[in-house]
């Protein structure tokens, strides 16, 4: 369950590959007409850290995950679809 997952720190690596991850944030704070900074501030996490999730090059915590879900308005379903 959600909740669960977040509260644990279970990652979903296993579920979705990095870059399809990536492409789906990046997808999203387009949507949203959003620039990394600007995503980055209302997740409270390093804009450098946004475009590393962005490109593949960092799978974020369920944790971060969450927070950039809330903030692009989408739940963890849609980013894993």
């Amino acid at each position: 369950n959600y909740q669960q997952s977040v509260c644990s720190g279970r990652s979903m690596k296993s579920e979705i590959p990095a870059r399809s991850l990536g492409d789906r944030v990046w997808i999203f704070r387009r949507k949203k007409n959003l620039t990394q900074q600007e995503l980055a501030e209302l997740c409270r996490l390093s804009y450098r850290v946004i475009g590393e999730i962005e490109r593949g090059e960092k799978y974020p915590t369920m944790r971060d995950l969450a927070r950039i879900s809330q903030a692009l308005g989408v739940n963890l379903e849609e980013m894993k679809t």
